[in-house]
């Protein structure tokens, strides 16, 4: 996408895309958006990656930080939504030349090669060293970029060595400014014949410094590596990346071996071979006759290997491990060599101690475990609800089933469906069903043992929920929590004065549960029975609040990938068959002592042991028109909700003294002025102006732009933008329509609409 310029970019856009499409691969589109801009005097461009992600299980480095369009080629799946890979930003009063053909005038700068250029670093020409005021040397994560693993001085110490270079510490400081600093990375040293130089001037140079070859390549063999030294000069035009950047760009990633397997299950018998089947395929190549199956029988005390003979399909290899006794435990792992030598193993075994794919051979006493939360209630009018569970077997599951009892009568059992892998669910239909009427039920596992293992769940008893019927719809409702009553339907939640409280209010579990399986999720929630209509001048809620759930990643928003647990206040208009949130989920990173609290109460593995005290309360307004979707006179259910995500959990949260409409306003004062928000001209032919007045100074202010079905369209974090704030937008790339303004600071959202009208 291109923001703020015209058609005239286009050819050198595509040429630069075509240019790296030669070069690299990725199952997942690279988005890159082109903005035109006020820059500094001097600058041409410069290049913001997308969120940068940490992955554990590269078969080939150590876990990393990389950048969102590699992170997305090696895992092979989209993690960054269809948000920018890279913002890549032009200096708008620059004479930029846009042809193609090289023959750049004097006085102009070729566009394609800065283009080309910033797209290099977009795609992990970067890392994160830097050097403060005090010459201190920084890693702003607490693993290195993938960049920075191949850095070493001139003898041979790697940077990201905290032995040597603590991190922070003044002498890392010095080394990063300290020449020469090679990158000794396998395949440049292999395709390029030397390792590459560093740009390393004696002051660092935001912008500049290490990030960038050294000057000398601009004259060395013809200026064949010039594209990525770190400055550029009027008339120059180099549109190839050159040996060098390119062989680069390989070692951190965009060279690749993959090794896909699906592990072998435990069996009863040696009736059938013990065949290790996996596809290996590398983005250059793999060097012949290095695929190796290890295994072992002791728990690597010995260590075995077989190598790895193609199956005649392509890509695809295999080898038997000779088990000969009944009651043998296996161990195994594969590996690989790519055509530069690399090493590639699956599961990943070069930075943790050995471990692998394990399967036992012999008679199965152990019956499926079955995950499972269980359904607490149904409102009545409800279609349908989803009976959900993982299920897991050592040998396999032969067979699922729901078996259950309406008010004591028993029904015939529903077998479930397996969805994926170890999911299974069944759409349990609710109609002729009555307010009252008791559903008591059982989920059963049978596996496909020759003495077949049943499990249950629950292992003793059953679960049951009642039809509940819907109370009349109010136009504002309170509850401080202080005496019992039957207004919420909880599932995960409940009225509760935990040790060091002096009040009740509505809780989750302490601690609220994780699942601790991939793929998998656990969602809690405490609905108010009673139904509300939103008030076109009072649709507002306000609660108290503690969050004590892991925090997702710096940088994440809502809906990322890697924004972990998160709580939400979500209503339905359809009794409860669908949910829509009024704003978007946040985690504890909402409040600094929440966020601090948590992460210094991880002691060990993922878990936080944090526990908060009543002191930590805070206060928080939702306006639950802020989605589109809602309307004022809508008759909605609402419900508080924790979504668990599979690894780590905290304390979890709680909510007090509740005010949904009426006297809220009163309750306190706001961040945001809404009698001062202007949107102008409106309507608009495609650019708009912003301005608003704050009562106070706030840490963040997000700016949304939503269509009216809630969905983001742009969104953009102002930090202490100060009392008085305005912005000039260009939606130029939007259709006619209507549109939504928010303006949300911590505590408080505002909605504002706006035309788009050519």
């Amino acid at each position: 996408t291109i923001k703020g310029g015209t058609s005239i970019v286009d050819p050198a856009a595509i040429e630069a895309t075509n240019i790296w499409a030669s070069l690299i691969s990725s199952p997942v589109t690279i988005n890159v958006e082109l903005v035109f801009t006020d820059l500094p005097r001097g600058t041409l461009g410069s290049a913001y990656s997308g969120p940068a992600y940490i992955i554990n299980n590269n078969g080939f480095i150590k876990p990393t930080v990389y950048a969102s369009s590699l992170a997305e080629k090696i895992l092979g799946k989209n993690l960054n939504g269809d948000n920018p890979d890279m913002s890549i930003s032009f200096n708008k009063n620059i004479s930029w030349y846009f042809g193609l053909d090289g023959n750049t005038p004097d006085n102009m700068y070729d566009f394609l090669t800065v283009l080309l250029h910033e797209m290099t670093h977009g795609i992990g020409f970067y890392g994160a060293f830097f050097v403060d005021n005090q010459d201190v040397g920084y890693n702003v994560y607490s693993i290195p970029g993938a960049f920075d693993l191949f850095f070493e001085n001139v003898v041979n110490q790697q940077l990201v060595d905290t032995s040597i270079f603590p991190n922070p510490s003044e002498k890392l400081g010095e080394q990063l400014m300290t020449a020469p600093i090679y990158f000794k990375g396998p395949v440049t040293k292999v395709q390029a014949s030397e390792y590459p130089v560093m740009y390393i001037p004696s002051k660092w140079d935001n912008g500049s410094s290490l990030y960038h070859l050294d000057d000398v390549y601009d004259d060395k063999d013809n200026g064949k590596n010039a594209m990525m030294t770190f400055s550029g000069a009027p008339s120059e035009a180099n549109h190839d990346p050159g040996p060098l950047a390119t062989n680069m760009m390989y070692d951190i990633g965009w060279a690749y071996t993959y090794i896909h397997h699906d592990s072998l299950r435990d069996r009863e018998s040696l009736a059938e071979p013990f065949t290790i089947m996996a596809e290996i395929t590398g983005d250059k190549g793999l060097l012949p006759n290095t695929q190796y199956l290890f295994y072992t029988f002791d728990g690597f005390q010995s260590l075995d290997s077989i190598l790895m003979t193609p199956t005649g399909t392509p890509n695809e290899y295999e080898a038997d491990i000779p088990v000969s006794e009944i009651g043998t435990s296996v161990e195994y792992y594969l590996k690989t060599r790519d055509v530069y030598q690399r090493v590639f193993t699956e599961p990943s075994q070069l930075w943790r101690k050995e471990t692998g794919y394990s399967f036992y051979v012999g008679q199965d006493t152990t019956p499926p475990v079955i995950d499972h939360i269980p359904v607490d209630f149904v409102l009545i009018g409800t279609e349908s609800v989803d009976f959900e569970a993982n299920i897991i077997d050592n040998l396999g599951v032969d067979s699922t089933m729901l078996v259950y009892s309406i008010n004591d009568v028993e029904q015939d059992p529903i077998d479930l469906v397996n969805d994926t892998l170890d999911k299974y669910f069944v759409s349990f239909d609710l109609s002729g069903l009555n307010t009252g009427d008791e559903i008591k039920y059982r989920i059963r596992a049978v596996d496909a043992a020759s003495f077949p293992n049943v499990g249950f769940h629950p292992d003793t008893l059953v679960h049951s929920f009642k039809v509940e019927d819907i109370p009349p719809v109010a136009d504002a409702y309170e509850n401080d929590f202080e005496t019992p009553r039957n207004d919420f339907l909880t599932a995960g939640f409940g009225r509760d004065m935990p040790v060091g409280f002096s009040s009740y209010g509505l809780h989750s579990d302490h601690p609220y549960l994780a699942p601790n399986k991939d793929d998998t999720f656990w969602d809690f929630v405490a609905q108010l029975r009673i139904p509300i209509r939103l008030r076109p001048d009072d649709a507002f809620m306000y609660f108290e609040e503690i969050v004590y759930i892991e925090p997702g990643e710096d940088g994440t928003n809502y809906g990322d990938d890697e924004f972990w647990d998160f709580v939400i206040v979500e209503g339905s208009k359809d009794n409860g068959n669908t949910w829509h949130n009024f704003e978007d989920g946040w985690d504890c990173r909402f409040d600094t002592t929440w966020e601090n609290n948590y992460n210094n109460g991880i002691r060990s593995g993922n878990d936080s042991e944090a526990v908060p005290n009543e002191s930590e309360k805070r206060s928080r307004l939702l306006n639950m028109l802020a989605n589109p979707y809602f309307e004022s006179n809508d008759e909605v259910l609402i419900r508080f909700h924790l979504h668990s995500d599979p690894y780590a959990r905290g304390w979890g949260w709680m909510v007090d003294n509740l005010k949904i409409q009426g006297s809220i306003i009163s309750v306190k004062e706001y961040d945001i002025v809404p009698d001062a928000i202007r949107i102008y001209p409106n309507p608009s032919d495609g650019k708009i102006n912003l301005s608003m007045q704050l009562k106070e100074d706030v840490r963040e202010l997000r700016v949304e732009v939503l269509d009216m079905l809630g969905k983001r369209i742009m969104h953009e974090t102002y930090h202490y933008p100060g009392l008085s704030f305005s912005r000039r937008l260009n939606l130029d790339g939007l259709p006619n329509g209507v549109y939504m303004v928010r303006f949300s600071t911590g505590n408080q959202s505002v909605n504002r609409k706006f035309i788009l009208a050519r």
